[in-house]
Parts: structure tokens; sequence; C-alpha cells
């Protein structure tokens, strides 16, 4: 091939590339946090806890298998107005307990961040994870379980439903 050739060649293969590019769809990363939380149902999948917890001799990290079946099937619901809603899920744990309850959430201003508050009380998660379809959430809580205050870190997470 000459000189020339080659050069058109090469000019044909970008400009084939760069249109190419152009027509493709952009990632979905576009997406703010806010826009992945909100107007879907969420349900816990797993739960753990670091340092474990010692009971009767015995550490336990896994938190989820002391969820009883009726927890395991609540939803939780972001609101775009900043409400939250919390479901019983089919199973309820008392059935005189209301259906639904309702709370408020917020994210941090580089949303990294998750303030939810149910009961008044609120709960600063830190986002580990967030993508269209699970949630990763982690929380820090000092406890006395019988051998001084230690510092706890629970893991939550969720999945879309």
């Amino acid at each position: 091939m000459r000189k020339n050739q080659i050069k058109t060649l090469l000019i044909v293969l970008l400009s084939g590339m760069i249109l190419a590019g152009a027509g493709c769809k952009k990632d979905d990363n576009t997406k703010t946090n806010k826009d992945k939380l909100v107007g879907v149902n969420w349900k816990i999948t797993a739960m753990t806890v670091s340092p474990a917890v010692e009971i009767g001799g015995v550490s336990y990290s896994d938190l989820f298998s002391f969820l009883p079946d009726c927890s395991r099937d609540d939803l939780t619901k972001f609101n775009s107005d900043g409400t939250a809603n919390f479901d019983e899920g089919p199973t309820k744990c008392d059935s005189g307990d209301p259906q639904t309850t309702y709370g408020t959430w917020s994210l941090n201003a580089d949303q990294t961040v998750l303030t939810v508050t149910s009961d008044d009380i609120p709960s600063d998660n830190t986002i580990l994870e967030l993508t269209d379809s699970a949630m990763k959430v982690s929380y820090v809580s000092v406890e006395d379980l019988g051998s001084g205050l230690i510092s706890y870190t629970t893991t939550v997470t969720f999945a879309k439903q």
C-alpha cells in the first residue's frame, strides 16, 4: 500500500470508531445516589457486625441469621420528597403493628452518607456501594454487651425488589 492509501484507511477507521462511540448509549454512571435510592423497594439480604459479638463463649458476626423471617421480608422505600416508608412485608412479626410506618431520609452534600430517621431517632449510614439493584451501608455504634464499651460496625446489604 502506498502512504496515501494507508493514511486514508487510518482516517476512515478512526472516523468509524469515533462515530460508533458517539452512537453508543451513555453509561448509567451519570445517575446520582439519590436517583438510585428513590422510588424502589429495598429488602435486607445480609447483615454483619465487626468485631463479632460474643454470646455464651461463641462469636457471631452474621446478624442476618438471627433476624426472624417476619423481619427478613420487610421493605424500605425512599420517596423523592425525603419521606421513607417502612413496610412489614407479607409476614408481620406482631399482628397488632401497623403494616407501614413512616420516617424521613436525607443524603449529605456528596451523597456518601444516608441519614434515616425512624421514631425520631436518626441513623447515619455510610454508603459503601449503591447500584440500581443493590445497596450496602454501614454504621457504627458503641455498646456495652458485658465486656465494656466496644465500637461495632454493622454492615447491611439490601437488594432492590
